[in-house]
C-alpha cells in the first residue's frame, strides 16, 4: 500500500474529529474542498497540499487555489507555477483567466512572467499586435534579465509579422548587442542578415 493510500486510510479513521489536520487531509483527498475550509489552511498546510498535488492532480490543485483568499500573492504565485506547466488551449485559457483576475485586482505587474508567457502564446496564435502589447508590458516591469533576450526576439518577430521591419531590426540589433551570449542572439543575427539581403535585392532590382 502506497503512502497516499495509507494516509487516506488514516484520514478515514480520524475524520470524525474537527481539527486542522482533518481539514488538511480532507482537502488533500478532495472531500472537504470548500471556500471556507480552504481558507482555514495555514500557509504551511497549503504548501503541503501544493507539494502533494502539483504533479499528478493539477486540476484539483487549481480548484483549491482558486478558493484561497487569505494571501493573494501566495495564491497567484502557486497558481501560475502550475499553469506554466500546462499545454495547449488549457494553458492559454487558464492563463487568460489568471491575467484577467490579476488585472482586475491591480496585481498583474507583480507577476511579469505572465506577460511573457501570454505574449508567446498569442504570437503562436498569430495575434501579433496582442503579443506585442504583452511583450512591452514585460519589458517595462520585469526584473528577471534572463528572459529579456527571448522577449526581444519575439518582439522583433512580432514586428516582422506586422511588416514593421524598422522596429524588427531595432529589437534584433538590441538583442545582439546587449545579450551576445544568449541562445537567441544567433537567431537574431540570421534574421537581420536575411532582412538586409532582401533589402539589397530590392535596391538592385
Amino acid at each position: 500500500m502506497g503512502d497516499y493510500e495509507v494516509s487516506k486510510k488514516i484520514y478515514n479513521e480520524i475524520k470524525v474529529y474537527d481539527n486542522s489536520i482533518v481539514n488538511l487531509l480532507g482537502i488533500l483527498f478532495g472531500e472537504k474542498v470548500t471556500e471556507d475550509n480552504v481558507n482555514k489552511l495555514s500557509k504551511n498546510d497549503l504548501m503541503i497540499i501544493f507539494d502533494e498535488l502539483n504533479i499528478n492532480k493539477k486540476d484539483d490543485l487549481i480548484r483549491i487555489l482558486k478558493f484561497y483568499k487569505k494571501d493573494l500573492v501566495l495564491r497567484y504565485d502557486l497558481l501560475l507555477k502550475i499553469i506554466y506547466t500546462l499545454d495547449g488551449d488549457k494553458k492559454y485559457n487558464e492563463l487568460k483567466k489568471a491575467y484577467q483576475n490579476l488585472s482586475a485586482l491591480g496585481m498583474d505587474s507583480q507577476f511579469p512572467k505572465i506577460y511573457e508567457e501570454l505574449g508567446v502564446l498569442e504570437f503562436n496564435k498569430k495575434n501579433y499586435q496582442v503579443a506585442l502589447n504583452y511583450f512591452k508590458k514585460y519589458l517595462s516591469t520585469a526584473k528577471n534579465k534572463e528572459e529579456i533576450p527571448k522577449v526581444y526576439y519575439y518582439t522583433a518577430k512580432s514586428y516582422l509579422q506586422l511588416d514593421d521591419k524598422m522596429n524588427a531590426v531595432y529589437y534584433f540589433d538590441k538583442l545582439i548587442k546587449e545579450y551576445p551570449k544568449s541562445f537567441y542572439k544567433n537567431l537574431a543575427e540570421k534574421e537581420v542578415k536575411e532582412l538586409r539581403w532582401i533589402e539589397k535585392i530590392k535596391k538592385a532590382s
